[in-house]
């Protein structure tokens, strides 16, 4: 596991989606699997205007959504979620900038309860 550096302060552990699991009362609640590796360094920051138009035609809203720079992990889709001190990110927009499959850039909205 690298270690964090100025850039990437944050350590983030990383989750996708499992088979949900019967409630016992005919629902199902949804379970997360840990990826492998589980977590990475990222640094959070605030959305680019670049990044707020990729979200114009969805219904989430300039509240709560970050910027999530972190080193490539393959398992990271639109699906994944991060936890950063007990706080959820999901996943909206996946990018590899320079598509060397080096780093990922996340747009992700905080899921509030």
């Amino acid at each position: 596991m690298p270690t964090p550096t100025g850039s990437r302060p944050h350590r983030v552990f990383v989750q996708n989606p499992a088979a949900p699991v019967p409630d016992g009362d005919g629902a199902f609640t949804p379970t997360w699997v840990d990826l492998v590796p589980n977590s990475l360094f990222v640094s959070v920051e605030a959305p680019a205007p670049a990044d707020l138009e990729r979200l114009q035609a969805e219904t989430s809203t300039a509240a709560g959504l970050r910027t999530v720079r972190g080193n490539y992990h393959p398992q990271i889709t639109t699906q994944s979620r991060l936890i950063l001190n007990g706080r959820i990110l999901s996943v909206v927009g996946v990018s590899d900038p320079d598509a060397r499959q080096v780093e990922l850039v996340l747009l992700c909205v905080e899921q509030v309860a």
